[in-house]
């Protein structure tokens, strides 16, 4: 979870230095609503948008739905995968 607050953290100090989001964001959850991880999400999504102006919607697909689905995302910066773990970086990259 640490690697996902500074994986955050790093994108917001990018997010200073372009106009960006021009348009609300997804966040795809593989965890259930109300779960340990959806939690630390819908708090970031809150802070973000009073930050940005744009709203972070958290979409909860359990499993290995949510990485099909951000497989399937266009890649315009709009929509990421909250993985929790190497793992689920290699599956989505189709590594393993």
């Amino acid at each position: 979870m640490l690697i996902n607050a500074l994986s955050a953290l790093m994108a917001t100090a990018y997010l200073y230095v372009v106009a960006y989001p021009e348009k609300p964001s997804r966040i795809t959850e593989p965890w259930a609503p109300s779960s340990a991880g959806d939690a630390p999400m819908r708090i970031l999504a809150e802070l973000a948008k009073e930050k940005f102006g744009q709203p972070i919607v958290v979409q909860n697909l359990q499993g290995g739905t949510a990485q099909l689905e951000a497989l399937k995302a266009k890649p315009d910066g709009y929509t990421t995968l909250n993985a929790r773990s190497h793992l689920d970086l290699f599956h989505q990259k189709r590594l393993i």
